[in-house]
């Protein structure tokens, strides 16, 4: 008869159930694993015989086959040691409980010690998802997965516990989480101070989680700005933070949990590839758009990235369930100083008309919001930006949409057209400007979804009840960069 013991591995964040059966059966004594795993995995019997015979357990003489069954996908990392090891101590009749509803996780040492592995919190997460109610870790994996509820976690320190009859310590579950900001350090937020427009965006874009570009001439703020929407950023809901801690665990197996309360903020350089930005899960690489999921996805110099790249950009902008803001920063031209008022442009017109054509107009369409930032003079007795003040802004607008959708991850910059029509309230007056909008201005339908969604979030800033004229007219002011020209 065979023994099967549970454990779990995962494609990204993707549940894989893996069964790991231990058969003895006739033939020349000898351990060997078999199914489509790894050089790593298929050195776990050795791993776990020495571990095995450290703690003075005492294996029978003759032929064991050990089986990982799962989907075709190739079972590549070492978590599978302490299943492997429960299967064989319980083929031996060394366990004193039912393995039926366990998942076991971690790797065993040559001295019977449990190791943490990368993808803890993932495979935690995996198994309550496939409907375990029980699942035993590494001791050394406790402070990533304490924000798990609903499944009872056992951390085991060696496998010598469970000789004793025992699954580990129970861990109970963080019920609360630190509100902490991120601190105002080492920004010149003084370049920003006459930038209200610019400013005004970034506070709506955050509100409501609207992709937005920030167009302006060399030095002028563009990069520092999207450094302050991390400040104003609340932190992470206990649901968007295990989501996020979930994806950095996959290829780390210590967490920076504290750091990570904060909404991740990604700043890829602009020679960034296609792999790059995806990632490759089978090579254990993790891509610009995983790490900022939850958080702000930063492109400086946007027209500076090839045409790969930017069409992954397309994608994303187009996509609501990515849940990362995207944040974009380019130069009106090959010079960026066209029509800046600050020195005159190199660019000629067949220059300019090449620059243009690197972003085109359906990429463009796909933001929420374009902003300018204008020149200006800088002195030394100007009023510094209220951050508290932006940030109860914010927070404000947050907790209206979280009223409203009664959920706390899906945001105005989310909402499809049903839920538009749903969820927006626009008066009589209001439904007029936009028709006449749509007609002079020449909106597309995704245009008509934006300003909608963006006129709510201008509404929630204010705990408006309805959408006003004033908040469409200036959401329509942010469907096209304004104009330096003097």
């Amino acid at each position: 008869m065979s023994i099967k013991v549970h454990a779990v591995t995962t494609f990204g964040l993707a549940p894989i159930p893996v069964e790991v059966e231990v058969l003895a059966t006739s033939g020349l004594p000898q351990i060997k694993i078999i199914g489509a795993v790894s050089a790593s995995t298929r050195e776990a019997k050795d791993r776990v015989v020495s571990a095995l015979k450290n703690l003075k357990v005492r294996l029978k003489a003759r032929k064991t086959m050990i089986s990982l069954r799962a989907t075709e996908l190739s079972k590549h990392d070492t978590g599978f040691d302490l299943a492997i090891a429960v299967g064989l101590l319980a083929l031996h009749q060394q366990l004193a409980f039912p393995l039926a509803s366990i998942v076991f996780i971690g790797e065993v040492s040559l001295e019977g010690k449990i190791l943490p592995v990368p993808g803890c919190l993932a495979k935690v997460l995996a198994a309550k998802q496939l409907g375990f109610t029980k699942v035993v870790i590494p001791f050394k994996s406790l402070e990533q997965v304490n924000l798990v509820d609903n499944v009872t976690i056992y951390a085991l320190k060696s496998l010598s516990e469970l000789l004793t009859g025992q699954l580990g310590s129970v861990i109970k579950p963080t019920q609360s989480l630190p509100k902490l900001y991120y601190q105002a350090i080492d920004l010149h937020l003084q370049l920003l101070v006459n930038q209200q427009e610019a400013l005004r965006a970034l506070t709506i874009a955050i509100a409501g989680n609207h992709h937005l570009r920030l167009v302006g001439p060399p030095g002028i703020g563009k990069t520092v700005l999207p450094q302050l929407a991390k400040i104003l950023m609340p932190p992470l809901s206990k649901k968007s933070l295990v989501k996020v801690l979930a994806i950095h665990s996959l290829y780390h197996i210590d967490l920076p949990v504290e750091q990570l309360t904060h909404p991740p903020f990604q700043m890829p350089a602009h020679s960034v590839t296609p792999n790059q930005l995806l990632g490759n899960f089978n090579r254990q690489q993790l891509g610009e758009l995983s790490l900022a999921k939850h958080g702000i996805l930063f492109f400086d110099e946007l027209s500076e990235l090839s045409k790969p790249s930017l069409q992954i950009i397309k994608d994303v902008l187009e996509r609501s369930t990515d849940h990362c803001l995207v944040i974009a920063a380019s130069n009106p031209c090959l010079c960026g100083y066209w029509k800046t008022g600050v020195r005159a442009c190199r660019c000629s017109a067949a220059s300019r008309a090449q620059f243009d054509a690197k972003l085109s107009g359906s990429f463009l369409d796909r933001f929420d919001l374009h902003a300018s930032i204008v020149p200006t003079d800088i002195a030394p007795s100007q009023p510094t930006i209220n951050l508290s003040q932006l940030q109860i802004q914010v927070q404000t607008a947050r907790q209206n949409q979280e009223l409203r959708y009664t959920t706390d991850t899906l945001f105005n910059g989310q909402l499809d057209l049903n839920q538009i029509a749903q969820h927006c309230r626009l008066p009589k007056n209001t439904q007029q400007l936009l028709r006449q909008a749509m007609t002079s201005l020449k909106l597309s339908l995704r245009a008509y979804q934006k300003t909608i969604t963006v006129a709510q979030t201008i509404a929630d800033l204010e705990s408006s009840q309805d959408i006003t004229e004033a908040h469409l007219a200036e959401a329509l002011n942010y469907r096209f960069e304004q104009s330096w020209d003097p």
